[in-house]
């Protein structure tokens, strides 16, 4: 049996050193160890690159692989392979090599410090070691010499004998894996494939470890990404791996897109992910492709994971319509793919997607591997045992439907799927005599799903708006008609309070699309002139008459927007405000513009914003006309209202875009992250930013003041949106104390007797934010002598008035437990000394009897929250299934119960942001195994977080208990000031009686209590 290799990525060895392991690793003892393929990073050293470790069972060597052809020569230190230089002699870089690692090793494990390290020089190819010089000779070997290291005898005599010790190497395999796996001194080496590099392993492994794909970028533009699939054709039965099976194989994909190609069908062009790697001469069993892959495109069930809850229902709709048409057009050129999964769809959005993996694939004229499809096969799962054979369109079909019930799964709120999808999904899903015969059939039906014939309009209704009148005759001009496409617009009238008409010529009804939309038009017109909308132009009669539909409405006085205007901040800022108001209140009516922008907006003198040009009808009955400039690019796929926010966020970008003010550049910024996202369902986020910079405008400026200790250091303390939170407290005797918080720290100011009595600077909480009265002011901060704190406590004293007796502090607040210590350290409870009161002191004494219990309680709360147990993930290894599998460093074993739900978060403490549940089946003392994750990790290095979900809602019950209990909001209120010795509590009287069972618990209480 061969020797194991153990590869540190696993991408694996280049090529050229096949050869040579393979033959190695065939004659070498089974329970050696061979590591190879790895960069050693010795301290304070540069790289080591090692070809191949072999740990034996009586010495370490160091193996370097040369596969050339030719004569080998020496010059002087350097080796020439026929009249080409092969640089410095490897016989002195391998001894070097070999001289470091022995360092090394001992270093970071003494124990394996013992043993010998040597090493060797392998020609794999026809090139010999006959004409280098005498003293290289013996570091030199032959393949077929070194094959007979596995011999004891032989060994001795070419490495030389050395002396055996008690414990072999190979037999101290968990230190050697420690080792080489500790990725500060030991990592794989950086391979290039045809020019690229990989950057993500293991993206996906075959089923039967066949093939993986890695993710990879070239190695000169990261910006060229592709695919690298690495092959193990001995993973194959044998008919397969013999060099015509090989090749039918690896280039199975390659004819298909030939046959494709020939028949003209465009997924030759647009379906299917193309080959980038140059053809082999000879397909080996390591054989390798690159595939090209558009740059932010990943699989399918990659973007579902990542994305799913943000896709609609409608663009479910149109992933499933896409796929059926792909696989339908393979269908009707004859090629079945049935092998169809989410790993094998790549996808950059909802419409565009592209298939790879067809190396099961049925192609006419093509030798059938059908009969290998159990081993080849690996993103589809496998049909059930229906008691009649699928035809191969039909396992495609069935593949189809099982993505569909995973698309079902990801219903993020966003749009629901349309009904009758459940029974396109059944019917796919069926045996194979009752499901769709091929994927024509399953996308057709998708497709009256996507765009389904619409119910008949009921005519009566349109009866309704049948009118004799002429609209030319009934408000003649006053104008020139302007005529667009069927649709005239003209003024009727006279100014200012005029009539506009809109007429659309010759539209006329009888097309059942065209009736719906003049039906929704029409109905539309009709509400908004029985019940005008604020900031639409009032509607004063419509009607079908013989000529076409036709909408009046009252002439608007004022300018649009397009028109350019020279608006201060304040006036921007409010026209701002009042587009998206008026856009927002329309909304609120249940009707949209659909064709929003500038030059439908008409803005009066006095400030007041209206819309005109509502009404709309496309004259082939489709919709409404648009501006494509003003609309988002999959406007099809979008509702009216969402098309209107988008054209509101679009005019608030560009009346602010290039603005120098920063209010501007904010509002800019708000509307960009508006228009980045894949639908606008809310303008709240956009009125909310106008709102804030109109208040900054308009509020006074902030007060400044400067203040100067020699404990302080030079900085301003960051406020929350240009506030700082203020909370002040009185004690009988005339102190003043003063917190200030800011975003990142907190200032602690004590006045005593009309002076500064002690200044204090720590870092801030979350939880103190939003605590006391915010202050619209900024605090300068300066090391130096004593000064500016008169003026603030003066302004403080006025503007924050202080907290009742019962809230006030009796401790100084420490930030942390380093500070905590140094001040107990302070105390000499023995003799009673004062502390360290000096410029550089970080707190003052308080006695003893001013301890602050409420502030213990809620500190040991909080330990007691974070006092988890916290690992740290290592190395990235292959998902299992769903889990995401990582190596692992933990104090001590995971002792959670099989039926634990137990959560991963990221540390520290249980508060941290949750990643996923922890797969207690498939984590041990060595690997982590972490399901439903839902914000991904794709390298190593973070500390997390492992908590059973019922410890931590025990914790965060009792941290919310003792919250309550502390802020005298308890069931008994003042229950902590029976635990504190400065308090007066209550004495109170409960009406308690003990049951006969409990009495004997009553004589412990009372002990207790006393105590």
């Amino acid at each position: 049996m061969a020797c194991k290799v153990r590869y540190l990525s696993s991408a694996g060895i280049h090529h050229r050193e096949v050869k040579g392991l393979e033959a190695l690793a065939q004659s070498l003892p089974i329970n050696w160890l061979i590591y190879a393929s790895l960069n050693a990073y010795p301290p304070n050293d540069k790289p080591i690159e090692i070809d191949v470790i072999a740990v034996m069972d009586d010495r370490i060597v160091l193996l370097e692989l040369k596969d050339w052809n030719g004569v080998l020569t020496s010059n002087g230190d350097n080796w020439v392979l026929g009249k080409s230089r092969r640089g410095r002699s490897p016989v002195t870089v391998i001894t070097e090599k070999a001289r470091k690692l022995k360092t090394l090793i001992s270093n970071q494990i003494p124990s394996l410090g013992r043993f010998w390290v040597d090493g060797r020089v392998i020609l794999t190819g026809s090139a010999t070691n006959e004409f280098l010089p005498d003293a290289e000779k013996p570091f030199v070997l032959s393949l077929s010499e070194a094959r007979l290291l596995g011999n004891p005898a032989e060994r001795n005599r070419i490495l030389g004998k050395v002396q055996l010790t008690k414990v072999r190497p190979n037999m101290l395999v968990k230190d050697f894996e420690r080792l080489f796996g500790n990725t500060k001194y030991f990592q794989p080496c950086k391979m290039t494939w045809d020019g690229y590099e990989v950057s993500e392993e293991d993206f996906y492994k075959h089923r039967h470890d066949v093939w993986r794909e890695h993710r990879a970028h070239r190695a000169r533009d990261e910006r060229v990404k592709a695919l690298l699939r690495l092959w193990r054709f001995d993973h194959l039965p044998t008919l397969l791996n013999e060099p015509d099976g090989r090749r039918t194989i690896a280039e199975r994909e390659s004819n298909v897109l030939a046959h494709l190609g020939e028949e003209r069908s465009w997924m030759a062009e647009r379906g299917i992910l193309q080959e980038i790697s140059a053809p082999a001469e000879e397909i080996l069993t390591q054989h390798h492709q690159l595939v090209s892959i558009p740059n932010g495109w990943t699989t399918l069930r990659r973007y579902l994971g990542r994305e799913g809850a943000n896709v609609t229902g409608e663009q479910r709709v149109d992933i499933a319509h896409a796929l059926a048409s792909m696989t339908a057009e393979l269908h009707a050129k004859g090629v079945a793919h049935r092998d169809i999964g989410g790993d094998c769809v790549w996808i950059g959005d909802p419409t565009n997607m592209k298939m790879t993996g067809f190396f099961s694939a049925r192609l006419p004229g093509e030798r059938s591997v059908w009969q290998f499809s159990d081993a080849l096969a690996t993103y589809a799962e496998p049909e059930p045992d229906w008691g009649v054979e699928p035809t191969a369109f039909e396992r495609d079909v069935r593949s189809l439907g099982l993505l569909m019930r995973d698309l079902e799964a990801f219903d993020g709120g966003n749009g629901g799927l349309p009904p009758g999808w459940e029974d396109v999904v059944d019917k796919a899903l069926a045996p194979p005599s009752e499901r769709y015969p091929d994927a024509r059939l399953l996308a057709e039906a998708l497709g009256e799903l996507k765009t389904p014939s619409g119910p008949e309009v009921d005519q009566s209704r349109l009866d309704g708006f049948e009118t004799s009148a002429i609209p030319y005759v009934a408000y003649p001009s006053a104008g020139e008609v302007q005529t667009k496409g069927r649709a005239s617009r003209y003024e009727s009238g006279p100014k200012p309070k005029g009539l506009v008409v809109k007429i659309w010529n010759g539209v006329t009804r009888g097309d059942a699309k065209r009736d719906h939309a003049l039906l929704a038009m029409l109905e539309t017109a009709a509400e908004l002139r029985a019940l005008p909308a604020r900031g639409v132009a009032p509607v004063v009669d419509c009607g079908l008459s013989q000529v076409g539909p036709f909408v009046v409405t009252r002439f608007v006085e004022g300018t649009t927007l397009e028109t350019p205007a020279d608006r201060s901040e304040g006036d921007l800022l409010a026209l701002l405000a009042a587009v998206i108001d008026t856009v927002a209140e329309l909304h609120q009516r249940d009707l949209s513009h659909g064709d929003l922008h500038p030059a439908n907006v008409v803005v009066s003198d006095d400030g007041i914003v209206t819309l005109i040009d509502l009404l709309d009808v496309a004259p082939l009955g489709e919709g409404r006309l648009r501006s494509p400039g003003w609309a988002p690019a999959d406007y099809e796929r979008r509702s009216e209202k969402q098309i209107d926010r988008f054209a509101a966020a679009k005019m608030v970008l560009q009346f602010t875009a290039g603005r120098p003010e920063v209010s501007a550049r904010n509002i800019a910024d708000a509307a960009r992250t508006e228009l980045a996202r894949p639908a606008i369902e809310t303008l709240d986020p956009l009125a909310e930013a106008i709102d804030i910079e109109r208040r900054r405008l308009l509020a006074p400026p902030p007060r400044e003041f400067r203040l100067a200790a020699r404990n302080l250091a030079d900085q301003v303390l960051q406020g929350d949106d240009g506030h700082l939170w203020v909370k002040s407290y009185r004690s009988a005797s005339g102190v003043e104390s003063y917190f200030i918080t800011g975003l990142n720290q907190r200032l602690l100011i004590r006045f005593k007797h009309g002076e500064i009595d002690h200044i204090e600077l720590n870092d801030s909480r979350l939880q103190e934010l939003a605590q006391g009265v915010p202050l619209r002011m900024t605090l300068s901060l300066t090391r130096g002598e004593p000064g500016g704190g008169q003026a603030l406590v003066e302004f403080l004293r006025v503007a924050v008035p202080p907290l009742e007796a019962d809230h006030q502090p009796t401790a100084p607040i420490v930030e942390d437990d380093d500070a905590d210590d140094a001040w107990e350290d302070s105390q000499d409870l023995g003799t009673g000394a004062e502390p360290d009161l000096g410029a550089n002191a970080a707190l003052p004494q308080f006695p003893l009897d001013t301890i602050d219990v409420s502030r213990l309680w809620l500190r040991a709360a909080e330990i007691e929250e974070d006092s988890v147990l916290t690992v740290r993930l290592d190395t990235r290894l292959p998902d299992v299934g769903t889990a995401a599998m990582f190596r692992y460093a933990t104090p001590r074993p995971l002792e959670f119960e099989d039926d634990d739900t137990v959560e991963v978060r990221l540390a520290p403490g249980a508060a941290g942001r949750r990643l996923g549940l922890l797969d207690l089946a498939r984590s041990d003392d060595t690997q982590l195994a972490i399901r439903d994750m839902r914000n991904p990790i794709m390298g190593g290095g973070e500390m997390v977080a492992l908590i059973d979900r019922r410890d931590r809602v025990s914790k965060e019950r009792r941290r919310r208990a003792v919250e309550r209990v502390t802020a005298r909001k308890s069931v008994i209120p003042h229950l902590i000031d029976y635990f504190d010795s400065t308090q007066e509590a209550p004495e109170t009287d409960y009406d308690l009686k003990a049951a006969e069972e409990d009495r004997l618990i009553v004589p412990i209480f009372r002990q207790a209590s006393a105590a």
